[in-house]
């Protein structure tokens, strides 16, 4: 998370992002919700899926706490890209993007290293919980780091499970169980 001064002049954390988004409507949509959630700051918005090489490059110049990865265009291209983004040091989140809430996305994201999911038509609420979320981990985790204990970078929400992301995460863990 960078510091920035808030409207207020006092200094509030940001939650920068990478978009990646072939869906072009889909990533339009989800750039019109930012002004009125202030969720996340796009350092840069990439129109296709990047080659690991090239990804890891961009993460290293922009340094991003999270990726927003448009997951309808190409799941299987999307659920690699998550693999190659969460063995980025240091950890980068990964934010699934979607068009739907498509359950079978949200669990074959989550099972390669997601940890949000935001389906259209991404409700300023659900966008602010979600960065909430995703501060306590980056929180925790530079705590951890500056402690000498290694990060966690696929580790639960810190808060308690409510609501359709748990059930899927419940979902998820019954399904993981039975394979």
């Amino acid at each position: 998370m960078k510091m920035c001064r808030g409207l207020s002049g006092v200094p509030t954390s940001t939650t920068t992002a990478l978009l990646i988004a072939p869906d072009r409507a889909l990533a339009q949509q989800f750039l019109d919700t930012l002004p009125q959630t202030r969720a996340f700051q796009v350092l840069a918005d990439l129109k296709s899926y990047p080659p690991a090489q090239t990804l890891e490059i961009r993460a290293r110049q922009l340094r991003p706490n999270v990726v927003l990865l448009d997951l309808a265009s190409d799941l299987a291209a999307a659920v690699d890209l998550i693999k190659a983004i969460t063995a980025l040091e240091p950890p980068v989140h990964v934010v699934g993007l979607h068009s739907s809430n498509d359950s079978q996305a949200i669990l074959q994201s989550l099972r390669a290293g997601a940890v949000e999911f935001l389906h259209a038509p991404f409700e300023p609420n659900t966008q602010r919980e979600a960065v909430n979320r995703l501060r306590r981990m980056i929180v925790t985790e530079q705590a951890a780091t500056s402690a000498g204990v290694p990060a966690q970078t696929s580790s639960p929400p810190a808060s308690p499970p409510s609501g359709p992301r748990s059930m899927i995460q419940s979902e998820a863990a019954i399904t993981s169980r039975l394979c």
